[in-house]
């Protein structure tokens, strides 16, 4: 069944989605965002991070997001971290795919300048681009 806001002509037109600090969105609700919303060039959003759904029920999507801004702290992300046990790096890692999943064309991924873990985050999303067109590259000889 499809969402009453995935056919909605104004949802599909929005460019640009400012929401309040205090309404995180999941990484699944962020997919959901994403296929709603395909016009979408720039989001402000506070990230939730407590679930990370399993790459297996997500795969990608094309979305032509640029810029995400990320308006949660890195506080918040350890404290998420934390519950579910895991190592900052892989933690950080999953984070990561899940973004590129959605957003292979994001351009910038900002948050405060002392969040670590946002600039990390930036900093290995940057790398899956670069393996990205890497690939194409490869591609592109064998033809």
């Amino acid at each position: 069944m499809v969402s009453p806001v995935t056919k909605s002509s104004c949802w599909r037109a929005l460019e640009v989605l400012k929401l309040p600090i205090n309404y995180p969105i999941s990484l699944q609700n962020l997919r959901s965002i994403a296929e709603a919303t395909p016009s979408l060039s720039t989001a402000s959003l506070n990230i939730d991070l407590s679930i990370i759904p399993s790459f297996y029920a997500t795969g990608p999507i094309n979305h032509r997001l640029q810029t995400l801004i990320t308006t949660n702290s890195s506080e918040d992300v350890h404290r998420s971290q934390r519950k579910k046990d895991r190592d900052e790096m892989e933690f950080m890692l999953d984070v990561v795919h899940h973004l590129d999943l959605l957003f292979p064309e994001l351009k910038l991924l900002s948050s405060s300048p002392i969040d670590n873990f946002w600039n990390e985050a930036w900093k290995a999303l940057r790398l899956c681009h670069k393996i990205r067109e890497d690939e194409e590259g490869r591609k592109n000889l064998k033809s």
